[in-house]
């Protein structure tokens, strides 16, 4: 038989031994590897970033600032569910549209495109123009990607081509205390075809308003008018206008 002291001197090697194995398999088994290795690099502090934040909390915010921050470098900001198009079809009213120049403006029931239009006589030689209503007004800048449309159609003519530029028909103006865009959206010098419904349109992106993406943005967060002129014709003409609309960026999907 084996002295006692050789028996305690085994007993406390086995015992170290041990020991030391339960310590590499516990360090083994909560090193973090992979992305989880990156991740704790920079995040793990005790449990905890950004005062009493819980790391998977801080994570969240990281992602939700990087798509920010991603969408405001785009000229157009990515479509999102609160977006939806802006729009007067004219029903049941002038909804809120104003007039400047106009002999007779009024809504008709009747022979839109379709239900109701809004009727503007422009006969009394003055230049005529349409004054959105106020759900056009504001922040707009949700549809930046968009388009600003609207549908004409000439009821009845009688003069001849009115040809002054940047005040015929079809030329838009969007208005800010930050600035002024414009745009011709039926260059020429006649109006929409008799009897028939036209509809004209133009991208609100930089490229087609001719300014930058960050001066665009400031305009469109604040708009206080949006003006269309009606004036085709030099003495008696008659326009409808329907489906006004400020439309939504269309959604990309990923390949």
């Amino acid at each position: 038989m084996k002295p006692a002291r050789y028996r305690f001197a085994t007993l406390l090697l086995s015992s170290a031994l041990i020991a030391s194995f339960g310590c590499e398999d516990e360090d083994a088994s909560t090193k973090p590897t992979g992305d989880d290795a990156a991740i704790g690099s920079d995040s793990v502090d005790g449990g905890m970033r950004d005062g009493n934040v819980p790391i998977s909390d801080a994570a969240s915010v990281d992602v939700d600032a990087k798509v920010s921050v991603d969408a405001g470098e785009n000229d157009a900001a990515p479509p999102t569910a609160s977006c939806t198009p802006v729009t007067s079809d004219f029903t049941s009213s002038i909804e809120g549209f104003t007039q400047k120049g106009v002999t007779t403006f009024e809504h008709r029931a009747s022979g839109g495109n379709p239900g109701g239009l809004l009727y503007i006589d422009t006969s009394d030689l003055e230049l005529s123009n349409v004054y959105a209503g106020p759900k056009f007004l504001g922040d707009q800048t949700r549809h930046i990607g968009g388009t600003l449309r609207f549908d004409g159609n000439a009821l009845a003519v009688g003069g001849g081509a009115w040809t002054k530029a940047s005040e015929d028909y079809g030329w838009v103006r969007i208005t800010s205390p930050l600035g002024i865009v414009e745009r011709d959206l039926v260059p020429g010098d006649m109006g929409p075809p008799l009897m028939t419904w036209t509809t004209y349109s133009i991208p609100l992106t930089p490229d087609a308003w001719g300014v930058s993406a960050g001066k665009l943005r400031e305009i469109l967060s604040n708009v206080t008018e949006l003006r269309i002129c009606v004036e085709a014709l030099f003495g008696a003409e008659v326009q409808a206008l329907d489906n006004v609309q400020l439309t939504c960026p269309v959604a990309v999907e990923d390949e």
